[in-house]
């Protein structure tokens, strides 16, 4: 049996699940496809815009960084954001509107969900991590905002809180990190301590995950043991700020929070290494934005064939153990991430995308084809320029649609978001999720167009 839809969405991430909720909104029939949680699922849960630029060789603020990019990489997703209609010239200006445009967009869609967000593009933040050191971001989940903490540093005493048991945050550690930190920082913090709170999913407190922690948290709410030994150390220590391992759950981490903030404190969850509760959080919540929104999803399957004709995808073959699907769309978007998703296969004769066999290129734009992945990558694990090999994707036109090593169109009905783009390191430059939903909404809206016969 074959299915029609308008628009087939290939990836379950943050740049498909956009496109998907863009073209759903505008009325069009439109149907997801992925093989299960998408790498949005792993991340940290804060949005990274553009926290930086190797060849800048400095930290900027998101708003001048965008500014740069044209000028420094013309290669780059968000430079493409930027060519105009009509003179196909890179303008500056409109690549910050497109970004704003897309921020607001995602801010109103999550508002009210688990993972609803604050934070500004004229401003970078510097969100504490689980070990204590600082990551420059863009937005952070609300159960994540400082709020005064660095604004207010002559007064903010930061209590950093573990839980027994729990191996993926160590308070005493990140404390100590944070205060060694605070030495060379502008603005430094009056007082760093640290304390420990019970609370035990299965009983007995070792060895619990994070995602135990945060599920038992749903269900139970917050312990009044954990409550009181929290009130006695924030007495104790005359703390103002409590910064919380980034468990606090899923669907309830905003009450949790709340309880704690009536001890008088302002309290916050720290950023995550995988595996993430808040980047759970936050698939979940662009879940039930895009089901809201009336699209179509099904999970388990891979698109292993496609049909085309006269430069255009007909028709896609999604396999799962038990059924194959033949899904037939007017237009279809590309969202199948890089390595983890598994939307770029790097072998010993070369990189490929997986799905439609395209052509890629590096951060340059060079072919990439007959590369060993050993080639783009380096000797020395941490070093500025991050290793070349994230860089590899697929290069599109000025509309995201993918091209080929002759820079023509390989098909016009096919367009491409998120990491499987070429042109950017989004691990060097902070870039991750920004990419992925600014794209992820300008594909959107492109589909729309040329489905409705615009573009």
């Amino acid at each position: 049996m074959e299915h029609e839809y308008d628009l087939a969405v290939i990836g379950g991430g943050i740049a498909g699940l956009v496109a998907g909720t863009i073209a759903s909104e505008s009325g069009l029939k439109t149907i997801l496809i992925r093989k299960g949680r998408g790498a949005t699922s792993y991340s940290s849960g804060a949005i990274d815009i553009l926290g930086n630029l190797v060849e800048s060789q400095f930290p900027l603020s998101p708003i001048d960084a965008l500014s740069t990019t044209g000028v420094i990489r013309s290669t780059h997703p968000y430079v493409i954001l930027g060519i105009s209609e009509n003179n196909r010239e890179v303008h500056t200006e409109l690549i910050v509107q497109r970004v704003k445009d897309s921020v607001k967009w995602l801010q109103r869609n999550l508002d009210g969900l688990c993972a609803e967000f604050t934070g500004a593009l004229d401003q970078a933040m510097e969100a504490i991590t689980v070990l204590g050191t600082t990551k420059p971001t863009c937005f952070v989940q609300k159960t994540m905002d400082m709020g005064n903490l660095v604004k207010d540093h002559d007064d903010s005493n930061l209590l950093f809180v573990d839980i027994v048991g729990h191996p993926d945050f160590n308070g005493r550690l990140a404390a100590r990190t944070y205060a060694e930190f605070q030495r060379y920082a502008d603005k430094p913090v009056k007082r760093v301590s640290s304390c420990s709170i019970t609370i035990t999913p299965f009983g007995k407190p070792y060895n619990i995950s994070s995602v135990e922690v945060a599920r038992h948290l749903d269900h139970s709410g917050l312990p009044k043991e954990a409550l009181s030994e929290l009130r006695k150390n924030i007495e104790n220590t005359g703390a103002t700020h409590v910064a919380l391992p980034p468990v606090m759950g899923i669907e309830s981490a905003n009450t949790v929070l709340q309880e704690i903030a009536e001890l008088g404190v302002h309290p916050f969850e720290v950023l995550s290494f995988p595996p993430s509760v808040p980047g759970m959080r936050l698939q979940q919540s662009l879940d039930a934005m895009y089901l809201e929104s009336g699209g179509q999803m099904i999970v388990g399957h891979e698109v292993v064939g496609y049909d085309s004709a006269d430069d255009r995808v007909s028709r896609i073959i999604a396999k799962s153990p038990h059924r194959k699907m033949k899904i037939s769309a007017t237009s279809t978007i590309l969202a199948t991430g890089k390595f983890i998703g598994g939307g770029i296969k790097g072998t010993e004769s070369g990189f490929k995308e997986s799905i439609f066999n395209l052509d890629t290129v590096d951060l340059n734009y060079n072919p990439t084809d007959d590369l060993r992945p050993q080639k783009l990558t380096d000797r020395v694990n941490v070093q500025y320029e991050g290793h070349a090999v994230f860089s590899v994707g697929v290069p599109v036109d000025r509309y995201f649609r993918p091209i080929n090593y002759d820079s023509q169109v390989v098909y016009e009905n096919v367009f491409a978001a998120g990491s499987v783009l070429a042109g950017y390191n989004y691990l060097v430059e902070k870039s991750g999720l920004g990419v992925g939903l600014t794209t992820g909404y300008t594909t959107g809206l492109n589909a729309m167009k040329y489905i409705k016969e615009e573009l």
